[in-house]
């Protein structure tokens, strides 16, 4: 009886060990990663976050958990969010690529002025050849993974203390950009007078007539209570600035190729649904706007884009290589590609 008694001791600590092997191997597995973004709780980068962590923690079952820091939680200074990336302190982050230009020359081809022509032509251009080596070449510089771009806001209108119906209207414009050489000069193209200010200052720059006019969209503007001190909208379409979705170097090295797979192909995911979430979102905006009473205005656009002309020549000669990437994503826009020889559209049928 002793011997049994003995034996079932020693196959009970047995189990035991092995169960807490496994135990202790299940929660060193565990990963948290820390998920910075610039914005608040109720921005289009929020919602992508949100997202994000439910797929990779469903798809990851547990092994990888999301914490999300949304904007001011840990800096209200883009450039600095970077800096946790890069140290390690943040696991990942979206970042806009207008606020971190000086991190790469060649990011801020993107915020060319009407680089893109439409919401459609935008989906196709964010997959080209020309992103691809942007994303290679920050990653090279920066030690950061870049797994997409999603929808900054930035640069579809303009919201200001007075109407703007034409071009003429922005003359003398005192309109708050970001601090990118591209967007200073496209705005005095435009005969606007630009003032680069740190977003975190906006709302209160607004407030006290520093500036009377800033370009982020109708729905991050509305979440942000930009029309508390803001009276008109105009749609202008003028450039486009995203948000990089990074990952530190430091931990997508730690992650095994599963959990790569399964934090690359969320990441890409939400950057696609982040992008047509937002225009909806800005198009209900609108019609809310609309109904409180604030101008919404659609000016012509040709002189905006005569203006520009001659600011991507400027950035032509500096970058030669610029002016081929751009021509190359102009071919890519749907509503001109077209065959040389092709069927004719029959009106009326």
């Amino acid at each position: 009886m002793f011997k049994i008694r003995k034996f079932l001791s020693v196959v009970c600590i047995g189990v035991l060990i092995i169960t807490l092997g496994f135990t202790l191997s299940a929660l060193a597995a565990k990963i948290n990663l820390k998920f910075g973004h610039e914005d608040n709780i109720y921005s289009h980068c929020q919602m992508q976050a949100e997202v994000f962590k439910k797929l990779v923690e469903k798809r990851s079952n547990g092994e990888i958990e999301v914490t999300i820091y949304p904007g001011g939680t840990l800096t209200a200074s883009p450039e600095e969010l970077l800096e946790f990336l890069r140290s390690g302190a943040v696991d990942i982050s979206l970042t806009a690529t207008g606020n971190v230009s000086g991190f790469l020359d060649d990011l801020q081809f993107i915020n060319l002025p009407f680089l893109f022509n439409s919401p459609e032509h935008l989906i196709v251009g964010l997959q080209s050849y020309p992103m691809k080596e942007i994303f290679k070449e920050f990653e090279e510089k920066n030690g950061a993974k870049v797994l997409g771009l999603s929808e900054d806001g930035t640069g579809t209108c303009i919201t200001s203390s007075r109407p703007i119906r034409s071009f003429a209207d922005m003359k003398g414009l005192k309109i708050r950009c970001m601090m990118n050489p591209i967007f200073v000069d496209m705005y005095k193209a435009f005969g606007a007078e630009p003032t680069p200010i740190d977003w975190s200052e906006l709302y209160t720059s607004l407030q006290l007539g520093a500036v009377e006019a800033q370009d982020n969209a109708p729905y991050l503007s509305y979440a942000h209570k930009f029309f508390e001190v803001q009276n008109a909208v105009a749609m202008t379409y003028h450039y486009w600035s995203g948000f990089l979705f990074l990952v530190s170097g430091a931990t997508w090295n730690k992650l095994t190729p599963k959990q790569k797979e399964i934090v690359e192909t969320a990441a890409i995911e939400t950057c696609n649904l982040q992008i047509q979430w937002a225009h909806i979102k800005d198009q209900q905006t609108l019609e809310v706007l609309k109904k409180k009473g604030i101008t919404v205005t659609y000016p012509d656009r040709k002189p905006f884009m005569e203006a520009a002309v001659a600011v991507r020549e400027k950035y032509f000669k500096k970058y030669p290589h610029w002016r081929d990437w751009y021509e190359q994503i102009q071919m890519l826009d749907p509503e001109t590609a077209k065959p040389e020889a092709g069927l004719p559209i029959e009106v009326g049928k």
